[in-house]
């Protein structure tokens, strides 16, 4: 099977999307030797932290720069004349803003419609509308549908009213380290002391605030004793601190490489995922594969991919558990073991295999 893969979104703009493109083309091509892939890269992108150009050594992948966003019309005429021209069977695109009219079956992985079902996360009621109607689109004209969680998959069928069947749930995976990476790196010089950690961006759904507030109302001792430390992209100009609020007990390093993340993972005392809405929490996964205990808000995602194997909160309980769980070591090491247990559960590979049995029914559907 000739099949076209949609990796644009590696890149740094793209920072959950592009994992998650990265990681399943990686191991789609190490385990399925039959077929081919064409991978496409932004052209001129930043990419700090993936490296497409491994994956072109493979014999049955081929690597081609193409230089249309997801967010113009130059896509439409590009993708397809692409797709003609080396004559595949399947495309997959790993984001829902995917090429019209192309000449093959289409899979599109919809990783969440957080616009539409979280109150405020797009207030532009146009920005709304024109997101629902290319949802809809995607929806409409890809023969499968790729989701990461049962969540998702019960948003899009009450949003959309899809028939069940075209939608198949995926769960993603956490990178297992294979090497010592993180104990040579030398601790970044903002970290001073042992440190809580949370990871993501700073939009308002991700709840940052309200650890940052949370942070602030625990005893002096615990915020002398440890840091919190807040990795990840932030919007342009934007912090998750309150303005003039910058303590040395909270740091914010922005995005950071994969090195480093994974030494942030490999020593925190314990992770905070306080997220009212995610199509997935990967973040969740890769704390636990570290064996770092995880603590999140209760929610339907967190509990579909944590199980028992995290602690949870609700309402306005966040400092009062945090300062619990810092204080119980004992417990914080029974989280950190059944953690790690819940995330062995999942892999890439086992998330490849199900992803390249969706393409085979793709492309037998295809008309």
């Amino acid at each position: 099977m000739r099949i076209g893969f949609d990796g644009r979104c590696i890149q740094d703009h793209f920072p959950g999307i592009g994992r998650y493109a990265y990681n399943l083309i990686e191991a789609m091509t190490r385990l399925d030797r039959e077929d081919t892939f064409t991978v496409f890269e932004a052209e001129g992108a930043v990419n700090s932290r993936f490296d497409l150009s491994a994956l072109a050594e493979r014999a049955n992948v081929q690597l081609v720069p193409v230089s249309c966003s997801y967010f113009g019309i130059k896509q439409h005429v590009i993708m397809p004349r692409l797709a003609h021209q080396f004559g595949f069977e399947l495309y997959h695109s790993p984001y829902y803003m995917r090429p019209l009219n192309m000449p093959c079956s289409v899979v599109t992985t919809l990783h969440d419609i957080i616009p539409l079902v979280v109150q405020d996360a797009e207030p532009n009621v146009m920005k709304k509308s024109i997101y629902r109607q290319c949802v809809r689109t995607a929806l409409k004209r890809s023969q499968e549908i790729i989701v990461d969680s049962a969540a998702t998959q019960r948003d899009v069928l009450a949003q959309f009213g899809v028939t069940k069947n075209k939608i198949t749930i995926i769960p993603l995976a956490a990178d297992v380290a294979t090497d010592d990476a993180p104990e040579r790196l030398a601790r970044p010089a903002s970290i001073e002391r042992p440190f809580v950690l949370a990871v993501g961006t700073n939009k308002p759904h991700k709840g940052l605030g309200d650890l940052v507030k949370a942070w602030q109302t625990l005893p002096s001792s615990l915020r002398d004793a440890y840091q919190l430390v807040l990795a990840g992209p932030r919007l342009p100009g934007e912090s998750a601190l309150p303005s003039g609020e910058a303590t040395n007990s909270i740091v914010e390093t922005g995005a950071v490489s994969e090195a480093i993340l994974d030494w942030l993972y490999e020593h925190a005392e314990l992770f905070v995922f306080p997220s009212y809405y995610e199509g997935f929490g990967l973040p969740v996964l890769e704390a636990m594969i570290h064996s770092t205990p995880v603590l999140a808000r209760e929610n339907v995602t967190s509990r579909e991919v944590a199980s028992d194997a995290a602690a949870y909160f609700t309402g306005d309980a966040l400092a009062l558990s945090i300062e619990s769980l810092m204080l119980d070591e004992a417990q914080r090491y029974a989280l950190a073991q059944a953690g790690r247990e819940r995330a062995r559960q999942f892999s890439w590979e086992e998330t490849a295999r199900r992803t390249l049995d969706v393409y085979r029914r793709a492309v037998i559907t295809f008309t």
